[in-house]
């Protein structure tokens, strides 16, 4: 709604989105925490469009590491990584303290060139590094432009207006 009215742009959404996220988890047990994820998974993952779903499973039965990087706060994407057969995931850090979110966040959104540097971060921590002409990136959004640049086969899955655009231009695969 922001971003309709010019008052925010998509970056600036997915703060906000991710500050309530955290804001609403405020004091809860991280144990408790996960059972609400869970349930949240299961409402995303019927929103998940089936050819996406196989074309990850395509991946790893090829043998290729399958990394799900988002802005969703980490304890949720964790929950969808799971049910999508991900090897890891990067996404935005909750801060917790004594086993209870704070209510804070623990580090940056990961969009746009965030997800770059957590790929890159998490590619080293594995001991290599990532291979970003060989690598697929899927993305609905087009906040996600500097990892689809990246790779060499990006995807557009279901599009926003402005990614749709630039996916027809550049001759980019799209998933509906």
């Amino acid at each position: 709604m922001l971003r309709k009215m010019g008052a925010a742009d998509r970056a600036r959404e997915q703060e906000y989105w991710a500050r309530g996220m955290a804001r609403l988890l405020a004091g809860a047990a991280e144990p408790e925490a996960r059972e609400g994820f869970r349930a949240a998974c299961a409402r995303v993952r019927r929103r998940v469009r089936a050819g996406l779903l196989e074309e990850l499973a395509e991946h790893r039965r090829a043998g290729r590491r399958v990394v799900l990087a988002s802005a969703v706060v980490e304890p949720l994407l964790a929950e969808i990584a799971a049910a999508a057969g991900a090897d890891a995931w990067v996404g935005t850090p909750l801060a917790a303290e004594g086993g209870r979110f704070t209510g804070e966040l623990a580090g940056p959104v990961c969009g746009g060139l965030q997800k770059i540097k957590r790929a890159e971060e998490l590619a080293a921590r594995w001991g290599g590094a990532v291979d970003w002409a060989g690598s697929c990136a899927y993305s609905d959004g087009i906040w996600d432009l500097p990892i689809l640049e990246r790779v060499g086969h990006p995807v557009a899955v279901d599009p926003d207006r402005e990614l749709a655009a630039v996916a027809r231009r550049r001759g980019w695969r799209v998933l509906c």
